[in-house]
């Protein structure tokens, strides 16, 4: 959810110098507090396991949709959220096995109960930056690196800058598939158990970090990760 300043839900308050103490002044609520109105507003409306977060580093509100069956997270004015889901939209929309593989690592992690980050573990949508990089480094690539590519092209000269908070949130829209003689056509099977296998048993845990905006491993000293506390709060 996105609340612009005009849009801004206000709470009355008092002023102090009032005598009377009647007079009403109103002031832009914070996310912590637009999070827990949105709270008793998804309880009345019969929401399920409704869990308003507001000291977490981003307020959300986690519950579940008794009609649809899902699990929602709602958070407020994360604009780069919406540049990232975007971004995640664009690789389902290029291959269907990287939703599906993105659905079944995440299960796989809901069942082990280690997709809890406020409990030490990793974020559903850690994981599925962990398909995606599996994805574009899998020989031969299911997915390209969108952020590295302009028109098609790889890690042209003209691929442009597009800021937001600092960061840049550009990625290619125009990559539709790769070249029929490029194209992998591994069974979503052989995905799965490659994908195990490459977090078991290769993936150099010590010294490396993975990247979907660049398309392959990053030193941590690149990140400046250096500790686990430091890992965790960037997890």
């Amino acid at each position: 959810i996105t609340v612009s300043p005009s849009e801004a839900i206000i709470i009355p308050r008092r002023k102090k110098d009032d005598p009377d103490n009647t007079t009403p002044k109103s002031y832009p609520m914070t996310s912590k507090q637009i999070v827990k109105r949105i709270g008793h507003i998804m309880q009345r409306a019969k929401m399920k396991n409704v869990n308003p977060l507001a000291k977490a580093r981003v307020p959300i509100v986690k519950l579940f949709d008794p009609v649809s069956g899902f699990n929602v997270d709602i958070c407020i004015n994360n604009t780069l959220g919406r540049y990232n889901t975007a971004l995640l939209r664009k690789y389902t929309l290029i291959d269907p096995r990287m939703r599906q593989l993105g659905l079944l690592i995440k299960y796989w992690a809901k069942r082990r109960r280690i997709n809890e980050p406020y409990k030490g573990t990793l974020s559903s949508y850690a994981y599925i930056l962990l398909v995606i990089f599996y994805l574009q480094r899998v020989e031969p690539p299911v997915l390209p690196c969108l952020q590295r590519l302009y028109n098609g092209v790889e890690d042209s000269p003209e691929v442009p800058e597009h800021l937001v908070g600092g960061c840049n949130v550009y990625y290619d829209k125009t990559f539709v598939q790769f070249p029929s003689t490029r194209r992998n056509h591994h069974p979503l099977g052989m995905l799965v158990l490659g994908f195990f296998h490459y977090f078991a048993y290769e993936f150099p845990y010590d010294d490396k970090v993975v990247s979907i905006a660049r398309g392959r491993l990053l030193d941590k000293a690149e990140k400046d990760w250096q500790t686990p506390e430091e890992l965790l709060h960037d997890a």
